[in-house]
């Protein structure tokens, strides 16, 4: 019976056999690895019957594209210049060091070459040292941007922002070293670099940057064959992610480096609850694996190397990120002045030594923050009261008895008189027709404003205290005007007088210094000379109708050259009495034999042009009202008697002239320096060493015209209505 079925089932057997046979041939076996024993041979799956299965490609065929799938870039097409920076021949990112930092700047611990650092903390600066090396033939500049992503492979490249207002982002560029601001680029010397060997023929070292709070760095300067290293400082944020890896990489603005070497960090385990006694001096050391944590960044929420979405303000090239104000929850940078729980002064400052420039130069001292005010006080001569020659605002004693709005003589000059930290912007100040708007500098600070009531009488002022100034001259207005007490003029000379600003400002008077509204001098003699080029121009751009600030004259000599009128200018300090950011010779005259010297008017060729002093011709000059500028300051050495310098001493001055003896108020004609002299158009207002011709001094203006006369006697010489 058996051999009977056997039989029977033969032919359908064989069939089946055969069909097998043919599917074997047309389906390539697709090996399995076993996924419990890896060294196992490879097991050898049946093919499907399934009718539905897909059928296998055939490798001869045509592929058919398909237009919802993601296209894959050709290695072999050119690439698009506007999608990826061209590739920079030679330059090179080769190796990378992690350090730590205290949490007063000091070094922790160096990092080992290209070794990650394990176990990150939050809120604690880490410095990234990357070397670059340029084996290439051509020298090259470069523009180093520090980026971030998550995850040891993978995730989108996000550049590290420059300030903690991120809102959700796990690192900044961290400005801040220990309790002082240190938002700098520094240079690391060539005999500083930690490898005293570049690769590929790149053996020369250069110097490279340190940067503190800036990304990305500019013009970095790396010859054929040369090579130096670049250092990012980098606080991770209440955002960064416990367990997680991230990855550090440059890019070279403009240009792809040819090599990366990405620093790897690894956040540490998120703390346990509470933390005994010991628990951060024994933590463990933590062992990783990598990868640890599968990226969450996408393209799709964070554009690739891209600087995010600031919930700040907005700056502009050549601004600041001010480290007082803007704070997000993820910030520690108020410690730089309070202490929580040891603090010694008030509103919890960690100092309560007098005054308050003692807490503030812990960081403007050149070691923390950018602008180095200590040095500008410093550098600056000693003030003189007895004679009112002040050449700083005295700010680092505890000079007065009250504060500002006191109404007392003895008033103190603090730091928090002019600035409020917490207020503190990169704004830059604006020209309006009622004066300059105050600077982000000053932001917050309270002054006095002024209403000028009687268009006959410019003494006739009322004065109102103001919690935050508008303008930046009502913050000066606070110490030095009306408002408040004097200083007495007691027993002191003409030239050495405290006078009322807010007096000579006012547009009520004959003339005056634009401050608070346009000058009367409006004509094109000196359209022209406030727009002629000349070698000590520094505020360009204006006009008669133009107004001007009170730092644009008062201001730290140590700053240097200002960028311009709305310049960030400190008014701290100065080498030249007045705190006048140049020289200005207003007190002494000069002797019989001096020759024309340009610096005794530095200060106001910042504004005029020198063209008209130098002229000793006496021609018509289209850029000056008065065609006997330069006779005066050039040309009548020698011709007076009296070899008195004093210009308070009545009849004193045998050489060339000084501004200050025709334009003795310089700020306004309000108050007259001459006890015989008017006040005048042009700030015309004459010194006291200026005597009157038949019980006269005088200069009359002919309106609409240049020329003009004076009669008086000054340097020994007789004026009878001098025609001018």
């Amino acid at each position: 019976m058996n051999r009977r079925l056997t039989h029977r089932a033969g032919p359908l057997f064989g069939l089946w056999l055969l069909l097998v046979g043919m599917l074997l041939a047309v389906s390539p076996a697709m090996p399995r690895v076993s996924a419990l024993d890896p060294t196992a041979p490879p097991v050898v799956e049946e093919p499907s019957l399934d009718p539905s299965a897909t059928p296998a490609a055939d490798p001869t065929a045509t592929p058919v594209p398909d237009p919802t799938a993601t296209p894959v870039p050709d290695p072999t097409a050119t690439p698009d210049p506007t999608a990826t920076p061209a590739p920079l021949p030679g330059v090179k990112v080769t190796h990378y060091w992690i350090d730590e930092l205290s949490d007063i700047g000091a070094t922790v611990s160096n990092g080992k070459l290209d070794d990650p650092r394990i176990g990150m903390e939050r809120f604690t600066v880490y410095t990234f040292r990357f070397q670059l090396v340029n084996d290439g033939t051509d020298d090259a500049v470069v523009d180093p941007h520090l980026l971030v992503a998550e995850g040891v492979t993978g995730g989108a490249w996000l550049m590290v922002p420059d300030s903690d207002n991120s809102n959700g982002l796990p690192f900044y560029v961290a400005a801040d070293k220990g309790y002082g601001w240190v938002e700098r680029e520094s240079s690391i010397r060539a005999a500083n670099l930690r490898l005293a060997t570049g690769t590929d023929g790149a053996t020369t070292p250069v110097d490279g940057i340190y940067s503190g709070g800036v990304n990305p760095v500019t013009g970095l300067s790396l010859p054929a064959g040369s090579f130096t290293e670049i250092v990012f400082q980098v606080r991770a944020t209440a955002d960064a992610s416990w367990s997680t890896a991230y990855r550090f990489r440059l890019r070279l603005d403009g240009a792809t480096a040819t090599q990366h070497a990405d620093a790897v960090v690894a956040m540490r385990t998120k703390p346990a609850g509470s933390q005994g006694e010991g628990s951060r001096a024994d933590r463990p050391t933590e062992a990783y694996a990598f990868p640890l944590k599968t990226p969450t960044w996408t393209a799709a929420t964070l554009a690739s190397a891209t600087t995010p979405t600031w919930s700040g303000p907005v700056m502009t090239a050549g601004d600041y990120t001010s480290p007082h104000s803007n704070y997000t929850l993820t910030t520690d940078a108020c410690a730089g002045c309070h202490a929580t729980h040891t603090a010694q002064g008030e509103n919890l400052l960690q100092t309560s030594a007098a005054p308050v420039s003692t807490l503030c130069f812990v960081c403007h001292d050149g070691n923390g923050a950018t602008s180095n005010s200590l040095a500008e006080w410093t550098s600056a001569p000693a003030n003189v009261p007895a004679t009112n020659t002040y050449y700083s605002h005295p700010s680092l004693v505890e000079t007065g008895t009250g504060t500002v709005f006191a109404g007392v003589e003895n008033r103190r000059a603090s730091c928090v008189d002019c600035h409020q930290p917490h207020n503190a912007t990169s704004t830059r100040p604006t020209e309006t027709a009622l004066g300059w708007t105050a600077a982000g500098t000053i932001a917050g600070a309270s002054g006095v404003a002024v209403t000028n009531t009687n268009p006959s009488d410019p003494t006739a002022i009322t004065y109102t205290e103001k919690k935050t100034v508008d303008l930046e001259y009502q913050l000066c207005f606070k110490c030095h005007s009306g408002y408040t007490v004097l200083k007495s003029n007691a027993g002191m000379q003409p030239s050495q007088y405290v006078l009322d600003k807010a007096i000579e400002f006012n547009p009520y008077n004959v003339s005056f210094h634009p401050v608070e509204a346009k000058g009367t001098n409006s004509n094109s003699w000196m359209d022209l000379g406030l727009s002629e080029a000349s070698s000590g121009r520094v505020y360009t751009g204006l006009s008669s109708s133009s107004t001007i600030r009170c730092a644009q004259c008062h201001g730290s000599s140590s700053q240097g050259t200002p960028s311009g009128s709305s310049a960030t200018i400190d008014t701290h300090a100065s080498a030249n009495a007045g705190i006048l950011i140049r020289n200005y010779q207003s007190q002494t005259l000069n002797a019989r034999t001096e020759f024309y010297a340009s610096n005794d008017f530095a200060l106001c060729y910042m504004c005029h042009a020198s063209q008209p002093f130098t002229d000793t011709s006496g021609d018509f000059r289209d850029d000056t009202n008065f065609f006997d500028h330069g006779f005066h300051t050039g040309n009548i050495r020698q011709r007076g008697t009296d070899t008195q310098t004093d210009i308070n001493a009545d009849g004193a001055g045998s050489g060339n002239a000084v501004c200050a003896e025709c334009h003795f108020r310089i700020h306004g004609s309000g108050n007259s320096g001459n006890a015989g002299t008017t006040v005048n158009q042009r700030l015309v207002n004459f010194a006291p060493n200026v005597q009157p011709f038949n019980g006269q001094i005088t200069f009359v203006q002919q309106v609409g015209v240049a020329n003009g006369s004076c009669t008086l006697t000054c340097h020994g010489f007789a004026h009878d209505a001098k025609q001018y």
